[in-house]
Formats: structure tokens, sequence, C-alpha cells
């Protein structure tokens, strides 16, 4: 997990013996975006961190004899899970994902993505990437399996040929025994 340090500044000694800061991941972002996954399972103490940085774009340092202001300009997504492995609607975002209100507020869009549970189409994704490591170049296309290009059969050439391509490509193929149908 990342911790508030590895994300804001932390210090250590230069070669010399001097102290020094060494940037964090939101400081060698500055002007860019910083991606965080795995948000859910940092600790509260590291999450408080990002405050400062989320809010006032920037990372203040005093310690060791060193003040510094350091820019984070930066746009940051991150990625958590839910709690208890599965959305509840009838809870709120916080209490889902188990992030404190004042650190959940710093970000301006908060996407909600669910699986939700379908036998049938769990089923067909799963017997679709079954066959592509089997090898089985006369499957059948499972009906109502949409294709990269967003149509039932507008973007098949196209997926053809892109799947002809990892195949003569692929160094070594999955071994069978290793895929499992879920």
């Amino acid at each position: 997990t990342a911790s508030a340090s590895g994300l804001t500044v932390t210090l250590g000694r230069d070669a010399e013996g001097e102290m020094a800061i060494e940037a964090g991941a939101l400081v060698l972002a500055d002007n860019g975006t910083c991606c965080i996954d795995e948000f859910d399972k940092m600790t509260k103490a590291n999450r408080d961190g990002l405050l400062e940085a989320m809010e006032q774009q920037r990372i203040s340092v005093a310690k060791a004899g060193i003040v510094a202001t350091l820019p984070a300009r930066c746009a940051i997504v991150a990625a958590a899970n839910p709690k208890n492995g599965s959305y509840d609607l009838n809870k709120t975002v916080s209490e889902n994902l188990n992030i404190e209100t004042p650190i959940l507020s710093r970000f301006d869009l908060v996407f909600i993505l669910q699986d939700v549970a379908d036998d049938d189409h769990d089923q067909m994704v799963s017997n679709s990437i079954m066959n592509l490591y089997r090898h089985d170049r006369k499957r059948a296309r499972p009906a109502g399996l949409v294709d990269a290009a967003g149509g039932n059969d507008g973007g098949a050439e196209s997926l053809e040929r892109r799947l002809r391509y990892v195949a003569a490509t692929q160094r070594a193929p999955l071994p069978a025994d290793l895929v499992r149908d879920y």
C-alpha cells in the first residue's frame, strides 16, 4: 500500500550525509495525474497526509531544519473496493469504501462501478476468454457478444487481425491447465 511519505515527501540523507527532500508521487506528478490503486487499503493516517495536497495543491514540510513548500498541482485518480466485497446501495459511499468524508469530499468526481451478477453473461465472457487460450479458431461467436469495435460483426475483421497478431507474436501461451472456467 502507499504511504503518506511515498505520496507526498520524505526526508533522507544525501551522499554527503546532509538531510535532503525526496519527492513523492504527488510532487513528481506536478502538472500531471497521479493514479492510486487500492485507496481503501491505505491507513487513515496515510490518507490524511493527502488532505493538504488535494486541497491546497501543495505539500509543506518542516522537519529536521528543512522548511519547504513543494508544488503538487496534479489530478488524483484513485480506485477503491467496497469493504465487504460488494457495494451496498443502502449505505453511503463513505460507508461502503470505509473512507472518511473529509478525504472523500476532496474528489471532484466519484464513479461507482458495479459488477451486477449475471450468470449467463459471466459464462459467455468466460467461454469467450477460454476459447482464446484454447486457440479454437472455429469457435462460434456467442450470441449477443459485442466485439471491441462496438458491433456484433462490424469490427470482426479488425478483431480477427488483432487476434492473429497476438497469436503470431505470443511466445509462450498460457497452459490450459492453469486456466479454469468460473
